[in-house]
């Protein structure tokens, strides 16, 4: 049982280094995380070492009951989440505000 409510969020300038070490993915997804959502507002495209961030963050917080979201404004992301189908799995939001 989840003893607090947390949301985390994440900056396209992070996902990178998330994705190098599992050992910072389980920091990011603790136990006592409600929610991560991952910010791309600041991305143009998006790339696949931050793609492959994406899905192994998206992996581990399903698999810990985290929700999880992407939020960006940008068509050119949405369009990529869309072509991998990303986005039938993950709840995007067009919101950039935090």
């Amino acid at each position: 049982m989840k003893t607090k409510i947390t949301k985390v969020q994440i900056f396209a300038s992070d996902l990178l280094d998330i994705a190098r070490d599992e050992a910072h993915i389980d920091a990011v997804v603790d136990r006592h995380t409600e929610r991560i959502v991952v910010d791309l507002a600041d991305l143009r495209s998006l790339d696949v070492g931050r793609m492959r961030s994406l899905v192994a963050l998206l992996r581990r917080s399903r698999a810990h009951g985290v929700e999880f979201s992407v939020r960006t404004a940008q068509e050119d992301v949405r369009r990529q989440l869309a072509l991998t189908g990303l986005d039938r799995i993950v709840e995007v939001d067009g919101d950039t505000a935090a």
